[in-house]
């Protein structure tokens, strides 16, 4: 009777320095990182748009298009995790040195889990037709930023951080506009990156690293 599709802010063209907005998403190509996965997930919300709209009769649906989403459960291994599960692992696990790819100047936005499905379900009670929108924190943290909050939760102090810029690195700058989901679901993410980050390593602690 109603579908939620989960999307991307990946998919979005670049933005620079400023917050992206859900109008945006097919106003130019997706980074050329993302570009296949990007079209696909485009070329899936235009399903979405197509069976909200034009079929009769219709079905309601909504897109959801999260920040990077962390915490529990995540896919903390090296060949497969992404940026905040690995830099979480290495920092529990002690690694010295502790190696970060690229120069931790990129920035995102992340979005504690549990925030996100509770995006998630506002959106999907709230919308009777189509509906398409960001769901993330509102907030940017570069890479230095997000591994100096794990290594002072987590109490690593004399960690020898390495960042190899040899590496690669995906979008420079991604920030994500957040207006729509307060103003048309009252909503907004509760977890600061700090607790989230408090959260997600004292899972992982009890979980994983035995």
């Amino acid at each position: 009777k109603k579908l939620l599709f989960i999307s991307s802010s990946a998919a979005y063209p670049p933005s620079d320095d400023r917050p992206v907005h859900e109008d945006e998403m097919f106003i130019g190509e997706p980074y050329d990182t993302y570009y296949s996965v990007g079209w696909m997930k485009r070329y899936a919300e235009i399903l979405c748009l197509m069976y909200a709209q034009r079929l009769d009769p219709p079905m309601p649906t909504v897109v959801v298009r999260p920040s990077n989403a962390y915490g529990p459960y995540d896919d903390y291994e090296f060949g497969t995790s992404h940026m905040m599960a690995a830099l979480i692992r290495r920092v529990v696990e002690r690694h010295r040195p502790l190696e970060v790819w690229g120069t931790g100047d990129d920035v995102r936005d992340l979005i504690y889990i549990d925030d996100l499905i509770d995006g998630m379900v506002t959106a999907f009670e709230r919308t009777d037709s189509y509906a398409a929108v960001n769901i993330a924190l509102g907030e940017g943290h570069t890479v230095k930023q997000v591994l100096q909050t794990i290594i002072d939760v987590d109490g690593y102090t004399d960690a020898d951080i390495r960042f190899d810029p040899s590496k690669p690195s995906t979008i420079p700058v991604r920030l994500i506009d957040t207006t729509r989901a307060r103003a048309e679901l009252g909503f907004e993410a509760k977890t600061s990156l700090r607790e989230g980050v408090r959260k997600t390593v004292d899972w992982y602690r009890r979980t994983l690293a035995k």
